[in-house]
């Protein structure tokens, strides 16, 4: 299946355009558009394609989309050739070496594909097509200058040969000659057993009567089986549908019955859907995409397609780097935006915080000054209690020489002995007191007094909750 959801099947005839829009559905092809419309370019610009792309945008301005370009028979130089061999690559250099017996015109002047027809066990049937390069360059330039995506150029003898097989009008079993119209000519082909064998594209029957141009097709398919019966064996005719808008003359049947030994049987075209609906089936099926050996038909330079493929590369590579920007500036924004809301979070911490601070200072200064008014009303720790309790922790041979006191910070008292030891004795009485929880010793040293020596101490004894 082709990688295109839907594709436009398009022939430019002379200053007509016509064009078939087909979708693939689940199981068969969808109709989307189709339309045909005349061309405004007078005679001196027809070889212009700027003018006539001008005239397409002009007359079918809704055409759109990847397009597949139908060449006419007598456009083509169209052989089909058993080739020894299976191999894609293979048959592919194959066909380099056989265009140059068939072709008539330089390497440099031409474009050539070709398609697989049938692969037998150690040989295929392949459909070799070659056309003027100046004539694809000129249907390039026209579908370039018209916006046109041109997705391929096909043979329009291929999508008739699809149209037909689609509808079940081709013979499964022996020879099947077919005749249909192609533009400004006429088209045979032939099949055996369900495969096509021959194509060859016949001037129309345009200026002459139905019974001289039968006499013209008899010369013709005389000429085209004869060389088939060569090249594959003698076999007559099976059937002979002759595809046209209106039944022919009796006498130019019976004329090219006589020739192939069959009934001709005619054969309404209107039955069948438009040529460009076998273009555009042809690229909804056939079509593999881009690849190295291709094995349908199609005349596009190799350039183009690498330029295409490019174009694509670089589309694809613009878009990727838009997209990685993008995500890059909305990265940026989600990260800049949670850094704010950050920064936004840590800025109210900190005022929240400080509000805090300056509350957590209020109930300290509260509770301070409720301890300084709970010490001031608390008589068991005044001055008085302390000296009372100072006194009956001292020993007889301790002498108080200064006692501080200061309400809610405790006693500072001064003293000497003439036994260090008693001075120990008084702070361990006075460590063991309910009224002061800590007595730090401040300093003992000795002194000497006239004939004696003395230990001069200070302690400082702290009373439960006492300021430092």
């Amino acid at each position: 299946m082709s990688r295109h959801k839907s594709i436009t099947g398009l022939i430019l005839r002379g200053m007509r355009i016509e064009w078939t829009t087909l979708r693939m559905g689940k199981t068969s092809p969808d109709h989307v558009a189709d339309g045909t419309a005349e061309l405004a370019v007078d005679e001196a610009s027809r070889d212009k394609p700027e003018a006539v792309a001008a005239a397409i945008k002009l007359a079918a301005p809704g055409l759109r989309g990847p397009v597949s370009l139908g060449l006419a028979s007598d456009q083509v130089l169209m052989r089909i050739l058993e080739l020894p061999a299976t191999d894609p690559a293979e048959l592919a250099s194959m066909v380099t070496l056989q265009i140059d017996k068939i072709a008539p015109f330089p390497e440099d002047k031409r474009v050539v594909s070709h398609e697989i027809l049938e692969t037998k066990p150690n040989a295929s049937l392949v459909l070799i097509a070659a056309c003027r390069r100046a004539a694809i360059e000129f249907a390039g330039a026209v579908c370039g200058l018209a916006g046109l995506n041109l997705k391929r150029i096909d043979l329009n003898a291929m999508a008739w040969w699809r149209l037909l097989k689609d509808r079940g009008e081709i013979l499964k079993e022996g020879r099947h000659l077919i005749l249909a119209p192609d533009g400004t000519s006429d088209l045979i082909l032939v099949a055996q057993d369900g495969v096509p064998l021959a194509i060859r594209s016949v001037s129309s029957s345009a200026g002459l009567t139905q019974v001289e141009y039968a006499r013209e097709l008899v010369q013709e398919i005389s000429s085209l089986l004869m060389a088939l019966d060569l090249e594959h064996g003698a076999q007559d005719v099976s059937r002979f549908d002759w595809w046209r808008d209106a039944p022919p003359e009796k006498e130019a049947l019976q004329m090219l019955g006589a020739e192939t030994e069959s009934a001709v049987m005619f054969k309404n075209i209107s039955s069948l859907p438009g040529l460009c609906a076998g273009l555009a089936r042809r690229s909804l099926h056939d079509f593999p995409g881009v690849q190295a050996v291709h094995t349908v038909t199609d005349l596009m330079p190799r350039e183009w397609r690498a330029s295409a493929s490019e174009s694509l590369l670089r589309r694809r590579l613009a878009a990727t780097s838009v997209a990685l920007l993008a995500a890059w500036l909305a990265g940026m924004s989600l990260f800049l935006g949670y850094f704010q809301w950050k920064k936004q979070t840590l800025a109210r911490m900190d005022q929240t915080r400080a509000e805090l601070q300056i509350q957590e200072e209020d109930v300290r200064q509260i509770r301070n000054r409720v301890t300084s008014f709970e010490l001031q009303l608390d008589r068991n720790r005044s001055a008085l209690e302390c000296l009372r309790e100072i006194s009956e922790a001292m020993p007889a041979e301790v002498i108080i020489t200064s006692f501080q006191y200061k309400k809610g910070q405790g006693v500072i008292i001064k003293g000497e002995s003439l036994n260090p030891g008693q001075i120990y004795d008084f702070k361990q009485a006075l460590d063991n007191s309910r009224l002061f929880k800590k007595i730090d010793m401040a300093s003992i040293q000795p002194v000497k007094r006239k004939e004696s020596m003395v230990q001069v101490f200070q302690m400082v004894c702290n009373p439960p909750g006492a300021q430092q």
